[in-house]
């Protein structure tokens, strides 16, 4: 089935959040298949979107996945392409669980990358009068499972200014784990950053279980 939503039945839920539909996007849903093996599949394509100074392009993203209904089993991918005045990119998810034990089941792997609109920050940022020059990469990776996720996270090419200050960091890098069901996170920094009031290195550890801060 494919279908576009209409104004009238949207515009009124979120005029009090002050977001702006631009453009409706087209909706497909598919699925065939018995209680036994469902196969489906989600499309979205074309929505825009504003809210004050943050606009959104939702290029397409796509949902789709397998689910044996009587045994629990679920799998699903989530590929995500979109533009926005802060930044542009992509997310690649997938998981799979049995929803009748998810703590011992649930695996997923995250991939996502953004590349950041300077002048798209500036604006958020201007009442700080900060301003964000050219564009930084930046990419999250996570996967696990309940018991144990691994995750590590870049960014490149970060380079603004506040006042008479200047500051560029060449490469920020986050690595750790978490145990989700225990509550522990472990992690590492690392960055090497210039500025016009010093220059440096930095490394730090640190652990926290969020269950007991």
């Amino acid at each position: 089935a494919a279908f576009k939503p209409k104004n009238s039945s949207i515009i009124a839920k979120l005029e009090e959040q002050n977001i702006t539909i631009q453009a409706l996007p087209m909706l497909t849903l598919l699925a065939k298949g018995d209680m036994k093996n469902v196969e489906f599949k989600t499309t979205i394509k074309g929505l825009k979107a504003k809210q004050n100074e943050l606009a959104l392009n939702l290029k397409k993203s796509e949902l789709k996945g397998k689910a044996k209904p009587l045994a629990g089993d679920v799998k699903v991918t989530l590929l995500s392409h979109f533009d926005s005045s802060l930044a542009s990119g992509n997310i690649d998810a997938k998981t799979s669980l049995n929803y009748k034990d998810l703590n011992n089941t649930l695996t997923f792997a995250l991939n996502t990358e953004l590349n950041t609109d300077g002048n798209g920050l500036s604006e958020i940022l201007k009442d700080a009068n900060v301003t964000v020059f050219g564009s930084s990469n930046i990419k999250f990776n996570a996967k696990g499972d309940m018991n144990h996720v691994l995750y590590t996270a870049m960014a490149k090419g970060i380079k603004a200014k506040r006042d008479d200050i200047e500051l560029s960091v060449n490469k920020i890098d986050v690595k750790g784990t978490v145990k989700p069901i225990k509550g522990d996170i472990k992690s590492i920094i690392f960055t090497d950053f210039d500025s016009s009031v010093a220059d440096g290195h930095i490394e730090k550890h640190f652990s926290v279980n969020y269950k007991d801060v």
